[in-house]
């Protein structure tokens, strides 16, 4: 769980969706920047793929979805990521 400040910046910065594709054929959601001293700071990753926030199922929606439901969780989102292991290509969910 991340404790999340209930203005427009979130700490991070994601990139994809089913709107605008990160990867061709990939509507996955990806973490592009995270702002130092933010909450979201050792918790995510860049390139961690967002697989599900809260209640919401991340795998083919837009990215503006994603962050309404960050927003909508009253300072708290639980969140499950898919992250690369160093040095490999597959990927794992934390």
């Amino acid at each position: 769980q991340s404790g999340l400040a209930s203005d427009d910046n979130l700490g991070f910065i994601l990139v994809g969706g089913r709107d605008d594709p990160q990867y061709p054929n990939d509507s996955g959601i990806y973490v592009s920047s995270i702002s130092k001293g933010s909450v979201a700071e050792g918790k995510l990753k860049v390139n961690d793929c967002i697989s599900r926030v809260n209640n919401l199922d991340c795998s083919n929606v837009s990215k503006r979805m994603v962050l309404e439901t960050v927003r909508s969780g009253g300072g708290v989102a639980n969140m499950v990521v898919r992250r690369r292991r160093m040095g490999g290509r597959c990927l794992y969910t934390t």
